[in-house]
C-alpha cells in the first residue's frame, strides 16, 4: 500500500476534527442516557395508568351490574 503524506496543517485539522467528533459523540451518548431513562419512566407510568383505568372500569361495572 502506498503511504499517504500528511502536512501539518492537514494533520492538524485532522487532529481536530477527531477530538470535535469524540466530544459530540460523548454528548450524544450521554443524551440517549437521559432519553431511555425518560422513556423507561414513561412506560412505568403509562402501564401504571392502564392499570388503574381497568380497575375503575371494573369497579364501574360491577357497581352498575349490582344496581341494575
Amino acid at each position: 500500500m502506498s503511504e499517504v503524506k500528511l502536512s501539518d496543517v492537514d494533520l492538524g485539522r485532522l487532529i481536530q476534527a477527531v477530538e470535535t467528533l469524540t466530544s459530540e459523540v460523548t454528548a450524544l451518548n450521554s443524551r440517549v442516557r437521559e432519553l431511555e431513562t425518560q422513556l423507561a419512566k414513561g412506560k412505568g407510568l403509562f402501564s401504571g395508568v392502564v392499570l388503574v383505568s381497568g380497575a375503575c372500569g371494573a369497579l364501574v361495572a360491577a357497581v352498575l351490574n349490582k344496581w341494575l
